[in-house]
């Protein structure tokens, strides 16, 4: 039996706190129907998604990001600045940025190496973020323009660095509510 699963990493509790904050600020100042907001507990980076993965291969799984983990050192992760994904009348996504010396592409390489093996995984490039929100098609041209000269008046905000430690396989499931995120394993960098 298939299961949607990615691999992710996840911002400190403290870090959380100020993307909290932040996210509530937005959404008093862009209170527009089309715009879906991903609860904070939901939030994550993803480093690889690998879409329908069938279970018998999530020992496989397991058993490479255990390699993986033991061979990749924690590091901290800034978190600053925000964007969107498309063009600012066509904007589609909210974004928070992460910046770093090159350890979670190093991370996401490894990740990529290691499962690419026995899984069919189409290598993207990386764009680490964290979602905020997303634009339905209710939401008017003009209205993304504001949405989008709002989130550009944010690019330099910063909302604290953490201690990236462990990676996470996590199995969503699509609900109508939104999606429900199951951490199946986690696996502790050295």
């Amino acid at each position: 039996m298939p299961k949607r699963l990615f691999i992710a990493i996840k911002p400190s509790q403290i870090t959380m706190t100020s993307i909290n904050a932040f996210q509530a600020n937005l959404r008093e100042k862009l209170h527009y129907r089309g715009i879906r907001w991903v609860r904070p507990e939901l939030m994550h980076l993803t480093l690889l998604f690998m879409g329908d993965v069938d279970e018998s291969l999530i020992p496989k799984i397991s058993a490479s990001l255990k390699t993986v983990s033991t061979e990749s050192k924690a590091y901290d992760l800034l978190f600053n600045g925000t964007g969107f994904f498309g063009h600012p009348e066509e904007l589609r996504t909210i974004w928070i940025g992460s910046h770093d010396s090159g350890e979670t592409e190093k991370l996401f390489s490894s990740i990529y190496g290691s499962l690419k093996r026995f899984i069919q995984i189409d290598k993207r490039r990386l764009t680490p973020h964290l979602t905020l929100a997303r634009i339905s098609d209710y939401v008017p041209k003009e209205d993304r323009r504001f949405i989008s000269e709002t989130i550009n008046h944010h690019k330099e905000t910063s909302f604290g660095s953490s201690n990236i430690n462990k990676l996470e396989l996590i199995e969503s499931t699509l609900t109508p509510a939104g999606p429900i995120y199951r951490t199946l394993e986690q696996f502790f960098l050295r």
